[in-house]
């Protein structure tokens, strides 16, 4: 029967994975029309998302995926269900890099890549004879596990918010460490949607309904989604989507795996292999974050000395020999530049 449910289990990932990742998408692209955003101003931008319908739809999309996420939790274990989950971002890098043209650097690639096979490590590590579903959690013991947690998130997202004023070349940073504070926010609205999975799978689905709504889990699931949410749209709306996702994502499901498989009673496996492939998924997820967290940082050319710099810049950007000129000419003409030195002042005209 165990097999049956983990059959079942991950048939409603691969559906909250489709869902999940079609919101964002929607998200995404209505962002990109709207006005600025950020999470310090949290009331303009509860006005300025539900202004746009297609922000909407991608929002009910995106909570339906998490509702089946909770139905698949409630009849699989946490670490059979959320690589499956999470696997659902190669849907959304792909198409986010076909529909948006995102820029994917190689750095990049390779750290999406490594953290897919991680995925994948992790879910070949799982024995579907031996796993099941964890049991219900004292919600104090939850809280222990979210507080120090959120306070790490919010002091990320604190970091990256002022990474370009403190470091010359904070750029870099940005979408990974906004991509850790929304991805660790999220695992602790994953921890209270692990929660409600466990009424589900003592209850049954409609008999649970009433239980839910009075359940902590429901409101951490809540509080913590919101905050995520202010912080993850923020970044959307700044950062490359095929980074900041990817690191969110898999934030959020190592979180859940590694915190959440102890909260819950589910143990690690205790054949050879199968704690080789757990271990290896684990350290596939931090080398690929450390891939990604330096990938701008050869994206990125320094540009030193003036317009000359910025031409030298361009064209190694472009993997293009230097024309002299070839960017100034484009910014001013010999012709342009006679018309616009009738009306610069003598003094000025001297001291050039």
């Amino acid at each position: 029967m165990t097999s049956g449910h983990n059959a079942v289990g991950i048939g409603l990932a691969i559906l909250s994975a489709f869902f999940y990742n079609g919101g964002l998408l929607a998200e995404k692209y209505a962002l990109g029309r709207l006005p600025d955003i950020h999470a310090r101003k949290a009331g303009a931008m509860v006005k300025t998302l539900a202004s746009s319908p297609l922000w909407l739809l991608g929002f009910v999309t995106l909570l339906a995926g998490l509702g089946l996420q909770v139905l698949a939790l409630s009849v699989a274990p946490i670490s059979l269900v959320q690589p499956v989950f999470a696997s659902g971002l190669v849907l959304f890098v792909v198409l986010s890099h076909l529909i948006f043209d995102d820029h994917m650097g190689t750095a990049e690639w390779v750290g999406v890549g490594t953290v897919l096979v991680a995925l994948v490590a992790l879910g070949l590590s799982v024995d579907p004879k031996a796993d099941k579903a964890g049991a219900h959690a004292p919600f104090s013991t939850i809280l222990i596990a979210a507080i120090p947690t959120a306070i790490a998130g919010l002091g990320l997202f604190y970091v990256a918010d002022h990474a370009t004023t403190w470091w010359r070349r904070g750029t870099k940073w940005n979408s990974p460490l906004y991509g850790m504070a929304s991805g660790l926010m999220y695992g602790i609205a994953a921890l209270g949607t692990k929660g409600l999975s466990t009424i589900v799978q003592s209850h049954g689905v409609v008999a649970s309904i009433p239980r839910i709504l009075v359940s902590p889990n429901l409101y951490l699931l809540a509080a913590a989604g919101a905050v995520g949410l202010v912080l993850f749209q923020t970044a959307f709306q700044r950062c490359s989507a095929p980074v900041l996702v990817p690191v969110s994502n898999v934030v959020s499901s190592a979180y859940l795996i590694a915190v959440g498989s102890v909260i819950f009673g589910e143990r690690l496996p205790s054949a050879p292999g199968a704690l080789t492939l757990r271990m290896i998924g684990f350290a596939g997820v931090v080398i690929g974050l450390g891939a990604l967290a330096f990938a701008k940082d050869t994206d990125i050319p320094e540009v030193t000395g003036g317009l000359a710099g910025i031409e030298q810049a361009t064209a190694d950007a472009l993997g293009e020999p230097r024309s002299p000129g070839t960017l100034s000419g484009k910014l001013a003409g010999p012709s342009e530049m006679a018309g616009r030195s009738e009306n610069v002042p003598k003094q000025v005209a001297t001291e050039g």
